[in-house]
């Protein structure tokens, strides 16, 4: 064997509903071709004792190297029957007229080649396995191939042979899509087929739309933080401040949607993207300065209900409201040393008590 190459699903050039996953593509040199042939390799692990010692008669009848036809004795002797037909699968998928099939053995943890197989496959073989097999293909998987189904793009309830029972018909309109999409991917103008990227660059539309908002979650989680109280009281304590900041948080959302947000799409008069939006809220009041004056307010709501009177009498009501509140949210902004925690929290617990 000269070279050895990987790949991934082929599909036969003849049916579509028909393709083939090989473990690899080889050269292989023989006899009768002036070049090395390209042809499929296969690879069985032998683990039990019984299929090791098959393996093995069949080196000691044949030969470490064997050549051999699809179908002769040598064949027969080499390849089990359950993997005869794989290698024929192969051939008429690729349209190669050779195959590798190689036996290995594993004991004790150690891997080793029993046996490599090359088969030649003649035409006629290929010819009547595809025959047999259409007779089989067609009727069960041909609807989902027709030229007019993949234009559309998707699969309609008249598409279907009345046999498809309708859980089967829901999941084949799901993939069906993905599928179609595919081919348009990697289709060419003059209806060839070219490579494409390795399947794991298809996202599930739920991973889609998870990752597509992901960023937003992470940056509202990182505002929620900044605002939050952080206790070390137990575990109501602390589930009751978590409820008061998420209603903080959300309502400084809230207010950015009535206030700029709601007014703007009415002016715009077409949906935004999302970069606008958040240009423009960049320059908005931010969450801090929000939770502050929510928190101011409610002193302010405090001191009109106990009316403590810390003023001469001659002072007017609203001044003295207002130089009192000031001086207190002084003081208690100080009590806070810089730390990032709800005003709203402490404020509330100052008026519950």
């Amino acid at each position: 064997m000269k070279g050895i190459f990987e790949v991934g699903l082929l599909r036969w050039n003849r049916n579509h509903a028909i393709g083939v996953s090989p473990d690899a593509i080889c050269r292989l040199v023989v006899e009768d071709a002036p070049d090395p042939v390209l042809c499929c390799l296969e690879i069985k692990t032998r683990v039990s004792e019984s299929t090791i010692a098959k393996a093995e008669l069949a080196r000691k009848k044949h030969g470490h190297f064997v050549n051999c036809s699809y179908g002769d004795a040598v064949f027969n002797d080499c390849v089990p029957a359950a993997n005869r037909s794989q290698v024929l699968h192969q051939a008429l998928v690729t349209g190669f007229q050779h195959g590798v099939f190689v036996v290995c053995k594993l004991e004790e943890g150690q891997g080793s080649i029993v046996q490599i197989v090359a088969i030649r496959i003649s035409t006629e073989k290929r010819d009547e396995y595809a025959k047999n097999l259409c007779k089989v293909v067609n009727p069960l998987l041909g609807f989902l191939h027709n030229e007019d189904v993949i234009a559309r793009g998707i699969l309609m309830d008249s598409d279907f042979p009345d046999w498809v029972t309708d859980p089967h018909r829901t999941i084949l309109k799901t993939r069906a899509k993905l599928y179609y999409g595919h081919l348009k991917l990697i289709s060419t103008e003059e209806g060839d087929l070219r490579p494409t990227k390795p399947v794991s660059i298809y996202k599930h539309s739920t991973q889609y739309r998870y990752n597509k908002h992901k960023p937003g979650l992470d940056k509202n989680t990182e505002i929620s933080d900044r605002v939050a109280f952080h206790t070390t009281g137990p575990f109501e304590a602390k589930y009751v401040f978590r409820m008061l900041d998420a209603i903080m948080v959300n309502a400084w959302r809230a207010y950015q949607a009535v206030t700029v947000i709601s007014p703007w799409l009415r002016a715009l008069g077409s949906p935004p993207s999302l970069a606008q939006v958040r240009t423009k809220l960049h320059n908005f009041v931010g969450v801090e300065d929000f939770v502050a004056d929510v928190a101011l307010e409610c002193l302010r709501r405090l001191a009109a209900q106990k009316a403590i009177p810390l003023f001469p009498a001659d002072v007017p009501q609203e001044e003295r409201e207002e130089r009192q509140f000031k001086s207190e949210f002084a003081e208690y902004k100080k009590s806070m040393d810089g730390q990032s925690e709800n005003l709203l929290s402490r404020s509330l617990l100052a008026i519950h008590s």
